[in-house]
């Protein structure tokens, strides 16, 4: 009787002992599956910033393209109006005063 008596408590240990390891493996899992969540949800946001960081450089990179054409315009209509061929005063034109 004594066989069959250590042989149930060694049945019971043993089911006990693969319960313990099966929750144990349930839980490192679920910790696995929530740490690979948060890393894939801070990729995610790194990528995110990034492509905000991109797109202002664009944005900004546009803004002064736009700027650009609009100031040599500018620059060209005052130079017509200051060049023009009927303004008394030509640039250039100084060097060819008399000495005194």
């Amino acid at each position: 009787m004594e066989v069959n008596s250590n042989q149930s408590n060694r049945k019971a240990e043993l089911e006990e002992k693969i319960r313990v390891l099966e929750d144990t493996k349930a839980k490192l899992q679920q910790d696995i599956a929530k740490i690979q969540e948060t890393l894939t949800t801070a990729v995610l946001e790194k990528k995110a910033k990034g492509l905000e960081g991109e797109i202002n450089n664009l944005r900004n990179i546009k803004m002064k393209l736009t700027e650009k054409p609009v100031a040599k315009e500018e620059d060209i209509i005052t130079k017509k109006q200051v060049t023009s061929p009927n303004s008394p005063i030509r640039y250039g034109t100084w060097s060819k005063l008399p000495v005194p």
